[in-house]
């Protein structure tokens, strides 16, 4: 270990004169991060932009009580659309929770004011909140609820709104709910309704296709503080009788924005985690579970799209010699083809997968590893797609691989088999070789999409692979920095740090001949040096920077009990400094030089973190001269570069999402790096692929 040590020491001073620029004669590289490193120190897009709503959920805050301070002032804000301030008593005890749904539990419930710790006979008015695990249960069990047969109780809260307006809600609860707001009833269900009811069931139900429904209802507001109410009643049966219920509101549709500098807005079937990339005048984005869209990079025009599931990888031989195909698996597939309501595409997905599996289960059957199963509606199968400049790669985590031209035409499509599926990666293009992780690294030839070599000791791959020219050669490199020859599939270098155990989830980062690799979240960053490596075995210079953060504050607890220094993002290489942000939006600089850590601050504190959400989970990007750090609610920071943390602007991208179940209101945003183009800014979306450029004031 000592040996090793000083060994290590003595190439300090080599790695520190040796933070590189790109290698200007090496390929395009288009793909994750948009060119694989997050650099883009051209571009003069604008440093400030926002769309926010104009209606009653912006600057709508909440409280217990009913503050006596008019102004709003000290209201909690309410972000997502959850209300986490709420009073609630009970149970009370009743005869027959059916017939006895319409009577009031307190004579004029339906106008209280009350406060914590006023009394009704032996129960006490109490302060409750809703749970943060991502589906946000307001439990009445915290002050005695047991979830017993024929009880009911009450939940208040208080409503600050700068405007009037119309509000629309999603409810689930597993029992008989009413709803009042400032006097009068506005919801009233004598059933249970719950649609995904856990985190769990999100990742479940897309996992089967399956398209659950909410139940909703509007109601006015006024300026000022209004009071929302529920009432909550357990039937006569056994079962689901626990008195709780999750609440959403957003803004009544049609939402109305104000924007500034966003060009336009392009509407996405759905979600994924994968960064757009550009390709000459068009923009590519993949989809959930299987698609890939084209649009027009200067007018947000929706060029084309093309699904890549396993029928459409099936072989055309295999569908001839089965007439199956032609009369029951093709017309389901046109149908999916040409839908465009989200629900009624899961339907009409679900259905493809069932009558494939009718023709062939074993073949048809989606084999999901348990962990992807429960993690799935943040994971998701699709990634960035990747281009060598004249073709689009779409690889997804399903398996199937295909290759387009800019036009749309499919130039091949195949699938690859695995006994189970685990996380997806980007893929990568160089050298006329694309690889896939699937369990293994498969090495495909680019032009047909045949298998040319595997690696099965690439065992393990997250996010991304990566493509480089290393020491003159063209690799492949796994999330875990494990260098593969291109041509061949030949391992040039094993991590010797690679261990069973979790590491992190972020791809390294590579400049010229170096790679860095982030270790244990922002726990380590190893530097390796590939310079003059030659051979079948290449031995780099290396070196590691431990400790980032000492020396300052520790940051705020990290929710859930995942250790706050984890990381998805990739680090930033630029100007002798490392830039990295945690999974719960904390911002590091490190200076590469002298290893000590010039920053340390909780940048982004908003993001919503549970079970499928991760607060902050793209990797920092140099946007001109700045550093833009994201989180998963639409707020950004730009800062100038350099360890001072000096803040340009903070921005935010409030879309509303009129959800069909009780999740926030909130577009989903930013799970990958936004990518620059000239003077524009390109940020990925749940549900819409934004253009950020200068516009007219």
């Amino acid at each position: 270990m000592l040996l090793r040590i000083a060994a290590i020491l003595c190439v300090i001073p080599a790695l520190a004169s040796n933070l590189q620029a790109a290698d200007p004669a090496a390929p395009p590289a288009i793909g994750w991060r948009g060119n694989l490193t997050g650099l883009f120190p051209n571009s003069t897009a604008p440093l400030q932009w926002s769309l926010v709503s104009t209606g009653p959920t912006e600057g709508m805050g909440c409280a217990a009580t009913l503050p006596a301070d008019a102004s709003g002032k000290d209201a909690t804000p309410v972000a997502g659309g959850l209300v986490t301030k709420w009073l609630a008593i009970g149970p009370f005890d009743v005869k027959d929770g059916n017939a006895e749904f319409a009577k009031e539990l307190i004579p004029g419930e339906m106008t209280l004011a009350p406060k914590a710790g006023d009394k009704v006979g032996e129960l006490e008015w109490k302060a409750v909140a809703p749970a943060t695990d991502g589906v946000s249960f307001l439990s009445v069990d915290a002050i005695g609820a047991k979830g017993k047969i024929n009880q009911g109780a009450l939940a208040t809260s208080c409503l600050f709104v700068k405007s009037a307006g119309r509000l629309r809600a999603v409810v689930e609860h597993p029992v008989q709910m009413k709803v009042f707001v400032n006097g009068t009833e506005v919801y009233s269900k004598a059933q249970q309704w719950i649609a995904v009811g856990s985190a769990y069931g999100l990742s479940n139900n897309r996992c089967a296709n399956i398209w659950p429904a909410g139940s909703s209802f509007e109601f006015d507001v006024k300026p000022g503080w209004n009071r929302i109410s529920a009432r909550l009643m357990s039937p006569p049966r056994e079962g689901w009788n626990d008195l709780k219920f999750m609440m959403r509101l957003g803004d009544a549709p049609p939402v109305k924005y104000e924007r500034r500098n966003i060009l336009w807005e392009t509407p996405l079937p759905d979600h994924s985690h994968g960064a757009p990339i550009i390709v000459g005048q068009r923009v590519f984005v993949t989809s959930e579970p299987d698609e890939l869209i084209c649009i027009d990079k200067n007018t947000g025009k929706l060029l084309w799209s093309a699904t890549n599931n396993y029928y459409d990888a099936t072989p055309q031989s295999d569908r001839d010699a089965n007439p199956a195909f032609k009369e029951k698996v093709e017309p389901v597939a046109k149908q999916l083809a040409e839908e465009k309501d989200p629900a009624k595409r899961w339907a009409a997905r679900k259905k493809l997968y069932d009558v494939l599996q009718e023709v062939d289960k074993a073949r048809y059957t989606i084999k999901f590893d348990g962990h992807l199963q429960g993690h799935f509606e943040i994971v998701g199968f699709t990634n960035t797609p990747v281009s060598d400049g004249k073709y689009i790669y779409f690889w997804n985590g399903a398996g199937v691989a295909a290759c387009y031209d800019v036009d749309g035409k499919r130039q091949w499509i195949r699938r690859l088999d695995a006994e189970k599926l685990f996380y997806s990666a980007s893929p990568a293009v160089i050298g006329g070789k694309l690889a896939v992780y699937l369990g293994k690294m498969y090495g495909l030839d680019a032009r047909t999409g045949q298998t040319t070599w595997e690696q099965p000791e690439v065992n393990k791959t997250v996010a991304a692979l990566l493509s480089a020219r290393l020491a003159g050669v063209d690799v492949f490199i796994s999330q875990q920095g494990e260098v593969v020859r291109a041509s061949d599939g030949k391992m040039l270098w094993k991590n010797p740090h690679k261990i069973t155990n979790d590491t992190g989830w972020a791809p390294p980062t590579v400049l010229g001949d170096v790679m860095y690799i982030p270790w244990y979240g922002t726990g380590t960053m190893w530097i390796l040096d590939f310079a003059g490596c030659t051979g079948d075995e290449w031995k780099p210079k290396e070196d590691s920077i431990t400790g980032i953060g000492s020396g300052f504050p520790r940051l705020p607890t990290a929710p859930l009990g995942i250790p706050r220094e984890q990381t998805a993002g990739s680090p930033l290489i630029h100007d002798g400094k490392a830039y990295i942000i945690d999974w719960c939006g904390g911002y590091y600089v490190v200076d590469l030089k002298t290893k000590k850590t010039l920053a340390a601050k909780a940048l982004l504190s908003e993001g919503d973190a549970n079970y499928v959400a991760m607060p902050a989970a793209a990797s920092c990007t140099l946007i001109g001269s700045h550093i833009v750090a994201m989180d998963n609610q639409g707020h950004s920071v730009v800062l100038e570069s350099g360890g001072e943390c000096t803040e340009v602007a903070r921005n935010r991208i409030a879309m509303q999402v009129p959800r069909e179940w009780a999740i926030t209101t909130q577009e989903y945003t930013s799970y990958a790096p936004p990518v620059a183009d000239g003077d524009r800014l390109y940020i990925r979306g749940e549900r819409h692929l934004y253009c950020i450029g200068a516009s007219a004031p």
